[in-house]
């Protein structure tokens, strides 16, 4: 094949991370990047596993009523066939429950996406007649039960296939065509950035600020909290989940936001550090609703990540799971160390409606829960905001790694609470045909993952 010729960017107007390249011989590569489409619909971002599968994508969380259409605009080079790959994943193989289409130009491809292979997969779409130069795309949620699309990859080459493991090939091969520098332009430089808006990086951040330092802080979602906030719930002192200490999350941002040299970085997740030595220089940044990076620089960083990634890609020394009891003459130790630790948490609410209603039969969810029929589990107080009922959060995943297993124990809680609560609505039709499951936290609330200790060596 010979040298590239021409390189166009998608128009930022149409917030599609894509790039296309063209060769001499007229070859054309489409990235479309999902977490980029201009209207999500009843889609959500969902940033919480990309150091483990490379990127942020659009999950289809509808708890089984399916989600309104995503849709966006995408130019192509020239009018002609494109084979189709989508970057999906079949989370439950055994039943597909999160089945999903693509629509392009208003047809709906035969294809159905999320139902073949296992973990993270480019599924093939077939051949697709691309009859205008743009085009209008939809991803049309079947299920509402959690369907997930990565990113849409168009190419004329109909023997190419895309990279299919989320290493440094795929990073190499998607910034090549999202056109990214190696470096990522400067956020600025500070005297100290704080990766993580929980309550511990908001806390230190904005002390921080108040005692004269600049400082960027960092957070991979929309709203500040971490477990604390409306994403999550687990507020301290088990109060209302969208109030902590009597002042709602969205005035702790204004606070946050009026300190003059703070800067707010919100839905950006840190994904990568460079070092000197033993000590951290700058940390990259990744915009979660498109393709932009950003380089933050600062003698000093916090890692209030909750999970100990920014030390563990430092280098540092760290310990996981409990020690044994005689290493520290800790009374509760277990005999001999062991792995275990803090599982990760979902919250959910239920709550009786005026009317029935109904819930779909979940196979594939009962044969984690079993016949298990009692959604109560841990409750919290009762909650007066818009959603109502009761909140309830269940934990899983002490004995899997927290870092590497988090979508395997994330998809585990989900099957746990639709098998039961489905499980509820049949064995006692009466009582609960007018229950009600009202909402469901897709992020999940991270107990403590690694103990930094010091660096290790240098490197």
């Amino acid at each position: 094949m010979r040298a590239i010729s021409t390189a166009a960017v998608i128009s930022a107007s149409l917030l599609i991370g894509g790039l296309i390249l063209l060769s001499s011989a007229q070859a054309a590569e489409v990235l479309v990047e999902a977490e980029g489409f201009a209207d999500h619909g009843g889609w959500v971002i969902d940033p919480q596993f990309m150091d483990q599968m490379g990127s942020p994508y659009l999950l289809a969380h509808g708890l089984g009523n399916p989600v309104a259409n995503a849709k966006t605009q995408v130019e192509f080079p020239a009018p002609r066939s494109y084979r189709l790959w989508v970057r999906t994943m079949d989370w439950v193989p055994s039943h597909h429950p999160g089945r999903f289409k693509i629509v392009v130009a208003g047809t709906e491809l035969a294809a159905t996406f999320g139902e073949q292979g296992e973990g993270w997969v480019w599924q093939d779409g077939g051949t697709v007649e691309i009859k205008e130069k743009t085009v209008p795309i939809e991803l049309k949620d079947l299920t509402g039960f959690d369907g997930r699309c990565e990113a849409l990859f168009f190419t004329m080459d109909m023997n190419f296939r895309p990279p299919a493991k989320p290493d440094e090939a795929m990073a190499s091969w998607r910034r090549r065509l999202l056109r990214l520098p190696d470096t990522p332009p400067s956020a600025g430089a500070f005297d100290l950035v704080v990766v993580g808006g929980g309550i511990p990086g908001c806390s230190a951040a904005l002390a921080a600020a108040r005692l004269g330092l600049s400082v960027a802080l960092i957070q991979d979602r929309p709203v500040l909290g971490g477990n604390g906030s409306d994403e999550i719930g687990l507020t301290p002192r088990g109060q209302n989940r969208s109030v902590v200490g009597e002042v709602a999350w969205s005035d702790r941002e204004s606070v946050l936001k009026a300190e003059k040299t703070l800067k707010l970085f919100l839905g950006w997740r840190a994904f990568r550090v460079q070092n000197s030595g033993n000590r951290i220089e700058s940390v990259d940044a990744r915009n979660t609703a498109g393709i932009e990076e950003r380089r933050f620089d600062a003698p000093l960083f916090i890692d209030s990540t909750g999970l100990g990634t920014l030390g563990l890609w430092a280098g540092a020394e760290y310990r996981m799971g409990r020690e044994a009891k005689t290493e520290f003459n800790e009374s509760l130790a277990p005999a001999e160390a062991d792995k275990m630790r803090h599982g990760n948490t979902a919250v959910f609410r239920t709550r009786v409606a005026t009317e029935p209603k109904p819930f779909p039969d979940v196979p594939w969810a009962t044969a984690v829960s079993k016949d298990y029929a009692d959604p109560g589990g841990q409750i919290l107080k009762p909650c007066n905001d818009n959603v109502g009922g009761l909140t309830h959060f269940w934990e899983y995943g002490q004995h899997l790694d927290p870092i590497k297993d988090a979508e395997r124990v994330r998809d585990h809680l989900l099957c746990a609470i639709y098998g039961t609560f489905s499980t509820a609505k049949r064995r006692d039709p009466a009582k609960n045909a007018n229950l009600e499951l009202a909402w469901v936290g897709h992020i999940a609330a991270t107990g403590e993952a690694l103990r930094l200790l010091r660096f290790a060596k240098v490197m």
